[in-house]
C-alpha cells in the first residue's frame, strides 16, 4: 500500500500515522475538518478534500499529489518513527506511580 485515503477520524489517523503512509482526508462531520489540516500541515498528504466539495477532477488531483510528492512518504516515516520509539502509556503511568508510592510510604 502506498497511502491511504480516509474520512478522517480520529482512529483511523491514529492507525495510518503508526503505518507510516501518506494520507488524504476526505472528511464530512465533527472533527474530521481539523484532522484533514492536520495532516496538509505537517506536509503528511495533500489539503483535504470536503465530501461536500468532492468532484472527479478534484479527487484525482489530490490522489496525484499524495502518490507523487516524495515529502509525503518522507514525513510519514518521520511520524511513524516518533509513535514507535514513544514509550506505552501504561509504562508511562507505572513508572509515575512507582516514583509516586515510595514519597508516601514511610
Amino acid at each position: 500500500m502506498s497511502a491511504v485515503v480516509h474520512h478522517g477520524g480520529v482512529g483511523t489517523l491514529a492507525a495510518r500515522l503508526y503505518a507510516g503512509k501518506p494520507t488524504l482526508i476526505i472528511p464530512f462531520l465533527v472533527d474530521q475538518p481539523q484532522w484533514g489540516e492536520f495532516i496538509e500541515e505537517r506536509l503528511l498528504g495533500p489539503k483535504p478534500l470536503s465530501v461536500f466539495s468532492f468532484t472527479k477532477e478534484a479527487f484525482e488531483q489530490r490522489l496525484d499529489l499524495l502518490l507523487t510528492n516524495p515529502k509525503y512518504k518522507e514525513n510519514a516515516k518521520i511520524i511513524q518513527n516518533n509513535l514507535c520509539n514513544e514509550k506505552e502509556g501504561v509504562e508511562l503511568t507505572i513508572e509515575a506511580i512507582s516514583k509516586l508510592v515510595p514519597t508516601y510510604i514511610k
